[in-house]
């Protein structure tokens, strides 16, 4: 079985690997948290340090580190020392360190084969043991504050115990393979490893259950390069690795011998065995995910090469990659695989790797460390993303990052790729505070590249200091761009800056009698702005700007542009127009004139405004509109004088126009007129076949008729005669309709209301007879006198109106009921 490594370091598949490796995430991030030349005397020779760390151990509270120099050191999990837990263990390198799972005692081991056990609360309960060879693995039962009993191992597997009165050593199992290099407890089983292989053995029983040789065939390295790294998944389960081999066996109760003994016998099974593409130096399993430290490759005169923390989870039957991720380690290419180690910290699901020169620390990346991959590749879109629409996922929140840290990674790459415009877009997500913005102005200006930013600068949340402001204006007003002046001097509040100072620098330039026109908006802007609004007035219409009349709406300037009329017509003839529009009486005086005004500049206008207006002198439009040839601008004011039968003349003379003559006459609805209409049409054929067929309903056709002599010839004459025979009939056939439809709701009307007369109407017993006030009937009798009911709904006794049947006697004003 194979272990997929499509994550490996080597690129075997050319370019396109090196892409995808650019591109892969890492699952870890590593940090030193202490190294060797802190623990000498001398830490500033740092070059060619001596090792100092010889093997680690790590519990939920502390990290224990043996030294070379026999002393092992206690620290925090960031790598602090704590002093007053310093032992002075050996005087030879220390070899292995085992805690209890109460992390109140420390067993450990060195090559001069002593073994020594420290209380780290009571003193009372250390033990120094020296055995004859020397001793490079040892382990606590992990319940070592009550069993006092330990593990350890030269070529023979020895369980130490505290006796009554001595130290008891009891050999359980003789390896002969070699110095036993490693030990690991679980619950009632012991694993060793040796230089010939791994053995399991069962503590309870007081038997091995299995031993398994090293299967591993480099014969590149000597022996003992690589030893045999070993971990418990389980109580059941224990995966081995060997060089680049791994093996994942199984303890299982062998039932063939379930009869023999109250203890059940184990043994061995291989689940799993595959070949890696790296070499392990150390090695640990969590939830069957397999955790290697691993290394490309070793030799004896280049070291080991590309270190690398690698994870392969189950998949089935085989093992998949997770993970592979490279770092580097103080003085690793130093150090040789054996002196690695790897060990798992489950309460803070991290992993701690020790080299004799430095420990690292290996923590899973959180979401913040995905962001900070996604800007380091510049996939800024991508992290952005990130952060403003995480995932659900409780772990998906980003804790040190912020939007502005986000966009200022940003922001900084694309200004060092000179994307200046793209950047300053994003300067209000970056920069909070009025310090950061005033620095980044300072900075455009002196790179001259204002003009990018000044749309992005704030007024407001932060607001600037005045003096930065005022440093943007006067930088526009010395580099002459006014068009920029006056754009921000119309944008900014005033209350930003120091109005008079940027006056009083246009003042210096608007000496000279070229002064650009746009500079001089820009001091009637500022003129405005400090309430002065009769210099700002002043200035537009010296200018003859067009902006004047914007000055006028918004500061209803009515009354003092009254002696300046000329020049606001001479600047733009429509504004009286506007002002009409919105406010007729306000341009009274002036109706006359804008008459000739509209007769001058804006002819098609006129028409509306004589018929809106009503103070102009209608003699004097009249002649304007006679001389500028204005027909039927002249007819309509001949109309409001009273003249109708001269603008009729017009229209039919000049304008040529019978119809529009036919909507004069009707307009004025004066016979006169179109009996002036009639004669002036009989002898013109196109006007009477007009009033033929426009004006049948508003004059007598016969009579018109009549007038038109019997030799003129009329073209179309057929035609409009057959249309008024036509509209003839068509009116009499809508009168016949009408008329049928008339007689046919009548007669419906006078059925409804026959079947309503002769339908019956409902007596109860409690109706009264309006004469003699006592029930109608009884539902008691069998026969009831007969009763009346009137269409007034009055029900009476038949006998109570005899004398007058036909007649209601309450509502007749003829008949009233008198008292019997």
């Amino acid at each position: 079985m194979c272990a997929d490594t499509n994550n490996s370091i080597e690129n075997e598949e050319g370019d396109d690997n090196d892409e995808e490796a650019e591109e892969y995430e890492p699952v870890f991030k590593f940090c030193p948290i202490t190294n060797s030349s802190e623990f000498r005397e001398n830490k500033n020779n740092t070059k060619n340090a001596p090792a100092e760390f010889s093997c680690m151990a790590v519990h939920a509270r502390f990290i224990v580190v043996g030294k070379t120099t026999g002393e092992i050191i206690i620290m925090d999990h960031m790598g602090h020392t704590i002093p007053q837990y310093q032992i002075k263990a050996h005087t030879y390198p220390v070899n292995a360190i085992s805690i209890d799972d109460n992390g109140d005692y420390i067993g450990s081991c060195c090559q001069e084969g002593k073994v020594k056990i420290s209380g780290l609360f009571s003193k009372n309960e250390d033990q120094l043991h020296t055995f004859p060879r020397p001793i490079k693995a040892v382990c606590l039962d992990p319940n070592f504050s009550k069993s006092k009993q330990y593990i350890t191992g030269d070529t023979t597997l020895i369980l130490n115990e505290r006796g009554t009165f001595r130290h008891k050593e009891t050999k359980l199992i003789d390896f002969q393979g070699g110095l036993i290099h490693t030990l690991r407890w679980k619950e009632t089983l012991i694993a060793a490893a040796n230089d010939k292989g791994v053995g399991v053995y069962d503590l309870r029983a007081r038997r091995l259950v299995g031993f398994l040789e090293s299967t591993d065939t480099n014969t590149d390295v000597p022996r003992g390069i690589f030893p045999s790294r070993i971990s418990w998944n389980d109580s059941t389960t224990l995966v081995i690795a060997w060089a680049s081999t791994v093996k994942v066996i199984t303890i299982t109760n062998d039932t063939m011998y379930e009869h023999q003994s109250s203890i059940p016998r184990k043994s061995i099974n291989i689940a799993a065995s595959f070949k890696l593409e790296f070499f392990v130096c150390g090695l640990t399993s969590i939830n069957r995910d397999l955790v290697f430290l691993s290394i490309e490759n070793f030799t004896i005169s280049d070291g080991t090469s590309e270190l690398s923390l690698t994870i392969l989870s189950p998949s089935g039957k085989e093992y998949e990659e997770k993970a592979h991720d490279p770092f580097s380690m103080q003085g690793d290419q130093q150090t040789s695989p054996f002196q690695f180690q790897l060990e798992y910290l489950p309460d803070e699901q991290c992993f701690f790797i020790l080299n004799p020169y430095s420990i690292s620390k290996a923590e899973r990346r959180d979401y913040d460390d995905h962001i900070d991959f996604l800007i380091k590749k510049q996939k800024f879109d991508e992290a952005i993303q990130a952060f403003e629409k995480p995932p659900t996922r409780i772990d998906a929140k980003p804790k040190r990052h912020t939007q502005q840290s986000v966009y200022l990674a940003y922001v900084t790459s694309l200004m060092g790729n000179k994307e200046i415009e793209k950047a300053v877009k994003l300067f209000p997500l970056v920069y909070k505070t009025a310090e950061e913005w005033e620095e980044q102005i300072l900075l455009f200006i002196e790179r001259d590249q204002l003009d990018m930013l000044t749309p992005y600068i704030p007024t407001d949340a932060p607001k600037l200091h005045a003096p930065i402001y005022q440093k943007i204006l006067e930088t526009y007003l010395q580099k002459k761009k006014y068009d920029k002046l006056k754009e921000l001097l119309t944008k900014w509040p005033s209350d930003i800056y120091d109005l008079s100072v940027i006056d009083q620098s246009i003042i210096l330039q608007t000496n000279s009698e070229k002064t650009p026109q746009a500079l001089l908006e820009c001091s009637a802007i500022i003129a405005e702005k400090r309430g002065d609004i009769s210099k700002t007035l002043t200035i537009f219409l010296k200018m003859q700007n067009i902006q004047v009349f914007q000055l006028i709406e918004r500061k209803q300037l009515y009354e003092k542009i009254l002696p300046n009329i000329q020049t606001l017509m001479a600047i733009n003839q429509n504004y009286l127009d506007a002002v009409f529009s919105r406010k007729p009486d306000d341009t009274r005086d002036f109706h006359t004139r804008q008459v000739s005004l509209y007769a001058e500049y804006e002819p098609t206008k006129l028409m509306g405004f004589l018929r809106k207006a009503g103070n102009y002198n209608i003699q004097e439009a009249l002649s304007i509109c006679e001389k500028k040839r204005l027909p039927r601008e002249t007819v309509f004011l001949c109309g409001r004088s009273g003249n109708g039968r001269v603008a009729l003349q017009i229209i039919l003379n000049e304008l040529n126009d019978i119809e529009e003559a036919i909507q004069f006459c009707r307009e004025t609805g004066d016979k006169k007129l179109w009996d002036t209409l009639i004669e002036q049409s009989i002898n013109r054929p196109d006007f009477i076949r007009g009033l033929l067929n426009h004006a049948g309903g508003d004059i007598d056709l016969q009579d018109l008729i009549d007038k038109v002599k019997d030799d003129l010839k009329i073209p179309g004459l057929r035609d409009s005669l057959c249309k008024i025979m036509q509209d003839y009939n068509i009116q009499m056939s809508i009168s016949e309709c009408c008329r049928k439809i008339i007689v046919h709701d009548c007669l419906a009307l006078r059925k409804q209301t026959v079947t309503l007369l002769q339908g019956g109407y409902p007596v109860k017993d409690s109706d009264l007879c309006a004469k003699c006030h006592n029930p109608v009937y009884s539902c008691d009798l069998l026969t009831n006198p007969p009763i009346s009911v009137f269409f007034c709904l009055h029900v009476f006794h038949a006998k109570c109106i005899e004398t007058n049947p036909d007649v209601c006697g309450v509502c007749s004003t003829n008949a009233l009921f008198t008292t019997a």
